[in-house]
C-alpha cells in the first residue's frame, strides 16, 4: 500500500513538474511574441501559460500589458487584478494598474495604486510623480506637491517633476516657486537635448 501511494505521489510530482515546463515554454513564446509587438500571439501564448499554471503572477501581468496595448483596458485591468491577487508585493502590476486609471480619469484609484507602489517600493520616484498627477487633477494640490519633490529627492534629474510643480505652483500664483522649479525643469531639458520643452517651459516663463 505504502509502494502503492509513493508511486502516486512520483506521477503526481512528475506531471507537476511536466506542466510547469510546458508553462514556461508558452510562457517564453509569449515574451517573444511581446518583445516583436506581436500582442495577439502573445494573448494566446500566455494565455497557454496561464491554463497550465494559473498561480503565476507574472504570467498575469505580461498578458495585461498586451491587452493594454490593443486598448482593451477592461481585460488589462482583469490580469493586473489577478496579477496582484496572486501576490499582493507585485509592484509591476499595481504601477500599470495606475497607468490605466489614470488615462481614464479614475484618479481615485489611481491614488490607491501607486500608494500601494509607494508602500512597497518607497524609492520609486516615478510612482511619486504619476500618483501627484492623480493628486493634481482631484486638486489635492498640497499632497501633489509633496510628492512631486520626493520624486526629485528621489531622482534629482528628474525634468518634468520640476516641470510639474512648476506648473502646480503657477496654478496657484505662486510664482516666485513656480519660476524656480520651471527655470530648474529648463536647465535639465536643455542638458537632455529635448528642445520641445525647453520652448514650453520658455514660454511659460516669458509669462510669470
Amino acid at each position: 500500500m505504502r509502494l502503492i501511494i509513493q508511486c502516486l505521489i512520483m506521477v503526481f510530482l512528475f506531471c507537476a513538474y511536466s506542466f510547469a515546463q510546458d508553462a514556461t515554454y508558452y510562457y517564453n513564446r509569449g515574451v517573444s511574441a511581446h518583445e516583436k509587438g506581436d500582442y495577439d500571439e502573445a494573448i494566446r501564448e500566455y494565455s497557454k501559460a496561464i491554463e497550465l499554471k494559473p498561480n503565476d503572477a507574472d504570467y498575469f501581468n505580461n498578458r495585461g500589458l498586451c491587452y493594454k496595448r490593443k486598448g482593451n483596458m477592461l481585460q488589462a485591468i482583469s490580469d493586473f487584478n489577478r496579477a496582484t491577487a496572486i501576490d499582493s508585493n507585485y509592484v509591476d502590476a499595481y504601477f500599470n494598474r495606475g497607468l490605466i486609471h489614470i488615462s481614464q480619469k479614475q484618479f481615485s484609484e489611481a491614488v490607491y495604486d501607486y500608494s500601494q507602489v509607494i508602500k512597497i517600493s518607497p524609492r520609486d520616484a516615478e510612482a511619486y510623480y504619476n500618483r501627484a498627477i492623480a493628486y493634481s487633477a482631484q486638486s489635492s494640490f498640497d499632497e501633489a506637491a509633496v510628492d512631486y519633490k520626493k520624486a526629485i529627492e528621489i531622482n534629482p534629474g528628474y525634468a518634468s517633476a520640476y516641470e510639474n510643480l512648476g506648473i502646480l505652483y503657477r496654478t496657484l500664483g505662486r510664482n516666485i516657486e513656480a519660476k524656480q522649479y520651471l527655470s530648474k525643469a529648463l536647465e535639465l531639458f536643455k542638458a537632455k537635448g529635448n528642445q520641445i520643452e525647453v520652448n514650453n517651459i520658455q514660454k511659460l516663463l516669458n509669462r510669470l
